[in-house]
């Protein structure tokens, strides 16, 4: 299925500044960080003949589907990307 929409999203994890964007569709989603450092993380995929859909927490849902908080899961992502200490060395706040 392919990208449709993408939500902007910022907040803080272990004293860095987490800025990324999120390209989605109702069973798809990508991540892009951009700060502290540029990474793309895969994100995740949910079975189309589940009736359960990926949605940010303003988002309407139709009836029949089951909501999946796209907006926490994508914090959840970030942070265990981000606790591993391997990708510590690529912190650099002040390149920019």
């Amino acid at each position: 299925m392919p990208f449709t929409k993408e939500h902007d999203l910022s907040f803080e994890f272990d004293g860095y500044t987490i800025e990324a964007t999120i390209v989605y569709s109702q069973k798809d989603y990508m991540i892009k960080v951009r700060k502290p450092t540029y990474v793309e993380l895969p994100g995740r995929h949910i079975m189309h003949m589940l009736p359960v859909v990926y949605a940010m927490p303003n988002e309407s849902v139709p009836t029949q589907y089951q909501r999946v908080n796209l907006l926490a899961d994508v914090k959840k992502d970030i942070e265990r990307y981000f606790s591993k200490p391997e990708n510590y060395p690529d912190f650099d706040e002040d390149s920019e």
